[in-house]
């Protein structure tokens, strides 16, 4: 798979694209952070800090999408606004509401 450089966000270099790549094939924001123990450094490529200043669970992708993709995302974002004390984004909402009976498959 391909990722084009103008899709890379402002302040990831090409030393960092191996981080942002693999930050672009998680679930939510807020699982795409990464931590650098040796320099002491955040990499935040999906404005996750942003969204747990919010409080606020997002997908990287539309969530009905994700959802579709893999469905047990539900019952991860479930857990993760419930252990981080976050809400879901309108668009997370809809697509639980739409396709939580697909958790039952």
């Amino acid at each position: 798979e391909r990722f084009l450089q103008s899709q890379m966000p402002k302040g990831c270099d090409k030393s960092d694209l191996k981080l942002w790549k693999n930050s672009m094939h998680r679930d939510f924001t807020v699982n795409s952070l990464f931590f650098d123990p040796v320099n002491f450094k955040i990499y935040d490529y999906n404005n996750a800090m942003k969204d747990l200043l919010d409080l606020k669970l997002r997908t990287l992708v539309p969530a009905h999408l994700s959802f579709t993709e893999d469905c047990a995302r539900i019952l991860r974002g479930l857990r993760i606004a419930a252990r981080l004390g976050l809400s879901f984004s309108k668009d997370i909402e809809a697509a639980i509401h739409r396709q939580a009976s697909s958790l039952l498959n």
